[in-house]
């Protein structure tokens, strides 16, 4: 059967405006090719037969549009979306503009500026291009470069969340015409980007990725030696949704005996892996375009080749069934005579809904878009997901636990996918999609061959002390299924002990931060268990060892003075209480937390507190408070004047500690030379 005409009005630019234009398809009867027209209008038709026929252009957006670039939510892994994304540059309105088509009712809408742009040089590839992916995470990405009328060279980078709100972000280009392609980036972070990067200056191509959190690029090179091509489109790639990676084809001449259509496979800048070339040695040959059957991962490679770049060839593809190892033999898509093609696109598939490898191609003679029903291959939707269970989590800690699922039935072919999603919120059953969009922020996978039978992860970095929500799922060629949700309690993580006091005589107080999801918590003093408490953050440990005196000697003077005798006191102190070891564990209905950590505390001692006593006589009994002896040294004016000696002791107290009296001495007062030769004549007489 001979080429069928989509379009007879085509741009007569078509191949400077275009990037990636479809066909999108919905269905393997269903799908939309997206193409400016012979205003500079971007239009779209539809199939809806599998390409035998095509209702008429529906307008996309009215405009003298330079360049455009179209992705599919389909051609992000995960995404169960149904628009397709369209970003342009419009010189008549002098802005970059986004707009989609959705193909649930053929609403299009979301028409936003995206950016000013100003008057724009001229219409060219070398002068504008732009390209538009979305993240796994959902975030919509513009790049795109211009020539404005004075000449200057403008650079951008956006990126938006919901299509409306547009942030300018680190921006990826680096001289006047380099190309860019985007893609959405296989990385940790769901929102990262990937941009396949021609260096025109270099000769290069290179994998720059977009660290989103970071608002950062790193660039890693893909292949050295390719001879940049200004004026058509020389790459090409597509996302291999079954484990993310880029499927690159690129041409590293232009028009040239020596060009080999080189393919790579990337899954970021530490796996970028050269396979096959589609074609070696290729003379009169340029164009690429590709399309991967996400059911079979099979990876269709379209290009241009015959007599003469320019003016006489053919649209013809390779089939590779091993991931780019190896490349089945040419067929021509093009049915009808070689002739001046300028542009492919081949466009996208979902697995669930099945569609066509068959590429569009512009003829620039004829200014028109051809396609070719008979030699297009069919993609047929899948069969059956499997069928999950989800048993309850077992060996629960604080931040590790084991899932537990079930195949109980493969829906027809082994399972290469099995894995365990979890969320600290409840989600309703996922449905048949990839774990990235069920709404579960976690998933660990395992991948293989997997038959009717249990299955286990091992789910760490568990939030302490929450309640996590999970999800058994599998994955064959048909999609994903899941089992009902389960749901378990982590233990909580140890306590973070604040300290333990050193400045209260009665107790030491015990604090520490509380741990997410705890219940009760319990002290341990020296490693001793102190008793659970409730949900506190504090403790008073009153049975801490108390603080304790050492009351010391007292020291009274012997006729030393007439006037008084002099008290004093020697080796008393008052002494802390035993330092003890301090930590703290935490519970709630799943079990006990580790240790915290470990501070000291012990009861403090308060301030020695002093109180003289004096014997009623000269014997240690009998004694008595001296009114105002309340310091460590004192001076007894309240002696016996007649040199009659007394005991002395003093009294000792401090906050925390129990009272202690020191040792006594005796003392006694000077009653003068002349008195005391009478008295110990007195005594010698005895007189008294």
């Amino acid at each position: 059967m001979a080429d069928i005409q989509i379009e007879s009005a085509v741009s007569s630019v078509q191949e400077m405006i275009a990037v990636r234009g479809g066909p999108f398809w919905t269905s393997t009867s269903v799908g939309y090719v997206i193409f400016a027209n012979s205003g500079y209008d971007i239009v779209y038709r539809k199939t809806s037969d599998g390409g035998d026929n095509w209702a008429a252009a529906v307008t996309i957006y009215t405009g003298n549009n330079y360049t455009y670039d179209c992705w599919a939510d389909w051609q992000t892994a995960g995404d169960t979306g149904t628009k397709i994304h369209v970003a342009l540059i419009d010189d008549t309105g002098e802005n970059i503009m986004y707009v989609y088509l959705d193909t649930d009712g053929d609403t299009v809408a979301g028409e936003d500026q995206i950016a000013g742009a100003g008057p724009l040089y001229s219409l060219g590839r070398p002068n504008q291009q732009i390209s538009i992916t979305k993240t796994r995470g959902g975030n919509i990405a513009v790049a795109y470069r211009y020539k404005d009328e004075d000449t200057s060279r403008h650079y951008r980078f956006y990126t938006s969340p919901d299509a409306a709100t547009w942030t300018e972000r680190d921006n990826p280009w680096e001289s006047s015409n380099d190309d860019i392609l985007l893609f959405p980036g296989n990385e940790a972070d769901n929102q990262d980007i990937w941009a396949v990067f021609w260096d025109e200056s270099e000769s290069e191509i290179s994998l720059k990725t977009y660290d989103d959190s970071g608002n950062s690029w790193s660039e890693q090179s893909i292949s050295g030696s390719m001879a940049f091509e200004k004026d058509y489109k020389q790459m090409e790639g597509a996302v291999r949704l079954s484990d993310g990676h880029l499927i690159l084809a690129a041409w590293n001449l232009f028009d040239d005996v020596g060009a080999d259509l080189m393919v790579w496979d990337i899954n970021g800048a530490g796996s970028i892996t050269a396979k096959a070339n589609v074609l070696t040695n290729s003379a009169e040959s340029f164009l690429v375009s590709m399309l991967i059957d996400q059911s079979t991962d099979d990876i269709y490679v379209a290009y241009a080749r015959g007599t003469s770049v320019g003016s006489a060839v053919k649209v013809y593809y390779k089939e590779s069934e091993d991931g780019g190892g190896t490349w089945g033999g040419e067929t021509a898509m093009q049915a009808d005579a070689e002739d001046n093609e300028k542009w492919i696109s081949c466009g996208a598939v979902k697995e669930e809904w099945g569609g066509h490898f068959m590429p569009i191609w512009y003829n620039d003679d004829l200014e028109d878009i051809f396609c070719n029903t008979d030699n297009a291959i069919e993609i047929a939707a899948p069969a059956d997901p499997p069928t999950v269970t989800t048993q309850a989590a077992d060996l629960i800690e604080a931040t590790t636990a084991r899932g537990n699922g079930n195949i109980t039935d493969t829906g027809g072919e082994n399972c290469d996918i099995r894995g365990i999603v979890w969320d600290l919120a409840s989600h309703g059953d996922p449905g048949n999609v990839a774990p990235g969009a069920s709404g579960y922020a976690n998933d660990v996978p395992e991948t293989d061959s997997f038959g009717i039978g249990p299955f286990t992860r091992s789910l760490t970095g568990l939030p302490t002390g929450d309640t996590i929500y999970c999800r058994a799922y599998a994955h064959n060629s048909a999609g994903y299924a899941y089992g009902a949700e389960v749901n378990f309690l982590t233990k909580p993580a140890a306590p973070v002990i604040i300290g333990a006091t050193e400045n209260q005589p009665d107790k030491v107080v015990v604090t520490w931060n509380k741990s997410t999801g705890a219940t009760g918590y319990q002290v341990y003093r020296d490693g001793a268990p102190l008793g659970w408490l409730g949900d506190v953050a504090t403790f008073d440990d009153n049975g801490a060892d108390a603080p304790t005196i050492t009351p010391g000697a007292a020291a009274a003077s012997d006729g030393t003075y007439s006037t008084h005798v002099a008290l004093s006191l020697a080796g008393e102190a008052a002494n802390n209480g035993t330092t003890h070891t301090y930590k703290v564990r935490a519970k709630n209905a799943t079990g006990e937390s580790g240790d915290s950590g470990t501070d000291t505390g012990y009861r403090l001692v308060g301030a020695l507190g002093f109180q003289w006593q004096r014997s009623a006589a000269d014997s240690d009994a009998a004694y008595g408070n001296i009114i105002g002896a309340t310091t460590e040294n004192y001076n007894d004016t309240g002696a016996p004047a007649n040199g009659q000696g007394r005991y002395y002791r003093c009294v000792l107290n401090a906050d925390g500690a129990a009272e202690q009296i020191s040792a006594v001495d005796r003392g006694y007062r000077w009653i003068g030379e002349r008195s005391a030769n009478m008295a110990a004549k007195m005594i010698a007489g005895k007189l008294i």
